[in-house]
């Protein structure tokens, strides 16, 4: 399965009508208020839920119109939770922006669900193309040599796209959201 922020989970059973092939792609994007509620361009968002579609693969919506970044990571976590607990056997990749990454959002309030628990489940958490650590390989001439850095136990970072293409992106989204 695979878990997007981009949903809120108050949506669920529009996704999976979607993905079912119950509704059609503007008929989703009206019903989840794509736009109002996200808002980053459509076409990067469409191929991971033609894939699901393609390959009767789940989908979980994850997001919470709660403007806290921790209340979004727990109430993510939450969900996570619930999903693992019910699936044991499956294997789960959530796709989230990078400052629900940091230690002290979703992978900490996933770890405190699962203990409450009494889950044990590995974690893999993987960033992409962390500013600081694409400055560091440039100050060392390396920007262009290092694809995926190992940070610690079970944490990586793919670096494929310099800070300004990122940026443009956040300008892009941010543009639209006025």
């Amino acid at each position: 399965a695979v878990g997007l922020e981009f949903v809120p989970s108050q949506y669920q059973n529009i996704l999976d009508a979607f993905l079912s092939k119950q509704l059609i792609e503007s008929e989703f994007l009206e019903e989840i208020k794509y736009n109002s509620n996200w808002g980053f361009p459509w076409e990067h968002y469409r191929l991971i839920l033609d894939f699901c579609r393609g390959n009767s693969i789940q989908a979980l919506a994850l997001n919470s119109r709660n403007e806290s970044l921790y209340n979004r990571d727990a109430h993510a976590a939450k969900v996570i939770t619930e999903w693992v607990q019910s699936h044991p056997n499956q294997k789960l990749i959530i796709l989230y922006g990078d400052l629900h990454l940091a230690r002290a959002h979703l992978p900490k309030y996933l770890r405190l669900e699962l203990t409450a628990r009494r889950l044990t489940k590995k974690t893999l958490v993987i960033y992409q193309n962390s500013e600081s650590l694409y400055w560091r390989l440039a100050a060392n001439q390396q920007e262009h040599q290092a694809d995926v850095l190992e940070l610690g136990k079970n944490r990586f970072c793919i670096m494929n796209a310099p800070p300004w293409v990122k940026l443009l992106s956040f300008l892009e989204w941010a543009e639209r959201s006025k």
